[in-house]
């Protein structure tokens, strides 16, 4: 759905893997979280860890959840009620 590549400084997302606007928010805060982790950490780690057990992806996905409810009412504003 998205990657973020750290050489490019860039975050890739495939938008026709997104469902609405809530799932791509997700997709864009998770790789902006690994954005502004140490991404050599982040290497070592994948080494030795599947991404459910990597605390890196771990705090991505907490971060993403937590806020992208959020991040959609503040551009939208609320959307369900229209």
């Amino acid at each position: 759905m998205a990657f973020y590549d750290e050489i490019e400084s860039t975050i890739f997302l495939d938008k026709t893997m997104h469902h609405d606007l809530h799932e791509l928010a997700c997709s864009i805060i998770h790789e902006y979280t690994h954005y502004k982790q140490n991404m050599r950490h982040y290497q070592i780690l994948s080494m030795y860890l599947p991404d459910h057990k990597h605390p890196m992806e771990i705090e991505a996905y907490k971060i993403a959840k937590r806020d992208a409810k959020k991040c959609v009412k503040e551009l939208f504003g609320d959307l369900t009620s229209k």
